[in-house]
């Protein structure tokens, strides 16, 4: 019986010699972002610590850090660090998604006076479908 990790290089092989140059650094970084994916898990919350967080194989954590404000009916993003080892794979930007589905479902605002996530809004703007939840720090 084929394992896991056999059937998913046998696939990546196959899916990569498909493509054109070009596009294949594109699909090795989406292939990378996949694979991290698998590895770090899911984004876990810790309201106590008001922290969403991702923890490695490794033992190592990534983090995004939040306060409450404006009577608990927003949440500032101050603070998100992701080890140097596991920084360019899409873990920060993860964090912010997620703290951003829980700010929608919770019905609160967002402060990003975290620079990464002020970078973050920045880029994506007005398309992102959480638009509407972002205050001006």
């Amino acid at each position: 019986m084929i394992d896991f990790f056999t059937s998913f290089t046998i696939i990546r092989s196959l899916f990569l010699l498909s493509r054109t140059p070009k596009s294949l650094q594109k699909d090795q970084d989406q292939i990378k972002r996949h694979r991290l994916s698998f590895l770090m898990g899911e984004v876990l919350h810790d309201e106590k610590l008001n922290q969403f967080y991702v923890k490695f194989e490794d033992g190592s954590k990534a983090q995004l850090d939040y306060k409450p404000v404006r009577g608990k009916q927003a949440l500032d993003l101050y603070h998100t660090e992701v080890p140097e080892k596991h920084r360019k794979n899409g873990v920060a930007e993860k964090l912010v998604t997620t703290a951003f589905d829980f700010a929608a479902d919770k019905n609160f605002k967002i402060i990003p006076t975290c620079e990464y996530v002020q970078r973050f809004v920045k880029k994506h703007g007005q398309v992102m479908k959480y638009a509407k939840l972002i205050l001006k720090p």
